[in-house]
């Protein structure tokens, strides 16, 4: 669903439900606009955020509209960052992160936000790992581990990232 449908849906789906008493529902979504108009106009509705936790996920109750996912994964993004746990499906997260911040700013693709090496002034190095790394056969349920120059690599751009756009810096200590 893109953004205006997604709003579209929630606001009609949030509107049936609100008031009446002979419907109980569960609404399960990974679309992050959403499931944020969804509690925003579902006020008084239990809402639960599935959060990482130490020992696999929990479910969380929350009475505000949660951190918004791209804000979760950045930082899980400089956690592993951090303890060099980078498998190649960071890359992807990396990417959808990155597109997200290239939309919020005005950018028309992840490539006009990537920081220019001094001999690399198109960025191409950057952006060609960001693509090629991104896409494949990465399972979330049979991680590789990268190897270390592409670590490294990753955590160049993801460092060039978080210095050029700023986020909370009280998100990531």
């Amino acid at each position: 669903m893109d953004e205006n449908n997604a709003i579209a849906v929630a606001a009609d789906l949030a509107h049936l439900l609100k008031d009446q008493d002979r419907l109980k529902t569960i609404i399960s979504s990974h679309h992050t606009v959403f499931f944020n108009v969804l509690c925003n106009e579902m006020k008084r509705a239990l809402r639960y955020f599935l959060a990482k936790a130490e020992s696999g996920y929990e479910l969380r109750d929350t009475t505000d509209t949660p951190h918004f996912y791209h804000v979760a994964m950045l930082k899980e993004l400089h956690r592993v960052a951090k303890t060099g746990e980078i498998y190649t499906y960071h890359f992807t997260i990396l990417r959808s992160i990155m597109e997200k911040t290239a939309t919020f700013h005005g950018f028309s693709c992840l490539g006009e936000i990537i920081k220019r090496e001094p001999n690399d002034e198109d960025g191409e190095l950057h952006a060609r790992y960001v693509n090629l790394l991104s896409h494949g056969n990465h399972s979330l349920f049979e991680p590789v581990d990268m190897m270390e120059e592409n670590k490294r690599i990753f955590r160049k751009i993801l460092n060039n990232l978080m210095n050029n756009y700023r986020f909370n810096p009280k998100l990531f200590p």
